[in-house]
């Protein structure tokens, strides 16, 4: 048969020896077989060698060992009027990740969430939170390769990190995430004559977070990621805008700053005619 072939293999253990009786599905439908007492597999039918549009086709054989929850996946393009082998090779479960969270100062972050997800197959994933040391250990995983991604509320911004690690088995793998390096931004909002604090006023730095000065017109807004903003008070009494532009450079700085109030200026224009000849009065 020139358009179809047959495909058989053999399951293995993460050790070498040949696995009995291993679940095996192969992407042709739900086309699904076992291993027989030998480790081998046979799907005993022809299957397409070639796509709808004459290419040749490609098929994925996974197999998972029921009893010890061990899983692989392999990959074969079928050639058509033969017997096609592939071997399935099942992933070590024995593997354990660490993760640990830094802030921009490099201090442990406790309670900060934690996404992994692995970058291959089985595609696991994990969701958790760390302790108060500010890691979390995550055991009983497939070797591979894994993305680790972190965020936590620090100060009044959230911050995120990210970072890839291999697992290998029988070993624990160290992942540090560092979550954006950060800094304090504190000062006073004052009027024009800067001098007069403006109490109770909302502060914010855009996509950053937002703060309140208190009854002296002081505030201050940690977790404040390096780089320049744009940092704007608003008087809740009047609606008057103060603005400043502020760089934060080093981790943990402490910057001082005084923000004033703007001036309200006068706008002065004219309502003209759709010719653009003459203004209109009484609009």
């Amino acid at each position: 048969n020139q358009v179809n072939g047959r495909l058989a293999g053999r399951v293995f253990a993460p050790g070498g020896s040949l696995v009995a009786n291993a679940k095996v599905k192969i992407s042709f439908g739900d086309l699904e077989i076992r291993s027989d007492a030998t480790g081998r597999f046979d799907t005993q039918l022809d299957l397409p060698a070639f796509d709808a549009e004459g290419e040749a086709r490609s098929y994925r054989v996974e197999a998972e060992d029921e009893t010890t929850g061990l899983r692989g996946q392999s990959f074969v393009t079928l050639r058509p009027g033969i017997t096609n082998l592939v071997d399935v090779r099942l992933l070590a479960k024995d593997g354990a990740l660490r993760v640990r969270v830094l802030d921009g100062t490099g201090a442990p972050v406790a309670n900060a969430a934690v996404d992994v997800r692995q970058g291959s197959f089985p595609n696991d994933t994990f969701q958790s939170t760390t302790g108060a040391s500010g890691e979390l250990v995550l055991g009983n995983l497939f070797e591979g390769s894994y993305g680790v991604a972190a965020s936590a509320v620090v100060g009044a911004t959230a911050q995120r990190g990210a970072t890839a690690v291999s697992v290998a088995s029988g070993s624990e793998a160290l992942a540090v995430v560092r979550l954006g390096a950060t800094a304090t931004l504190r000062g006073t909002f004052v009027s024009v004559d800067r001098t007069t604090p403006i109490p109770f006023a909302q502060l914010r730095i855009e996509g950053v977070g937002f703060a309140t000065s208190d009854a002296n017109g002081d505030f201050e807004m940690t977790g404040v990621p390096l780089g320049t903003h744009l940092l704007i008070g608003q008087d809740a009494l009047t609606g008057r805008l103060g603005t400043l532009s502020v760089s934060l450079a080093t981790p943990g700085e402490i910057r001082d700053v005084l923000l004033v109030e703007r001036t309200l200026g006068l706008v002065e224009g004219a309502v003209i005619d759709g010719f653009g000849t003459g203004a209109v009065a009484g609009v």
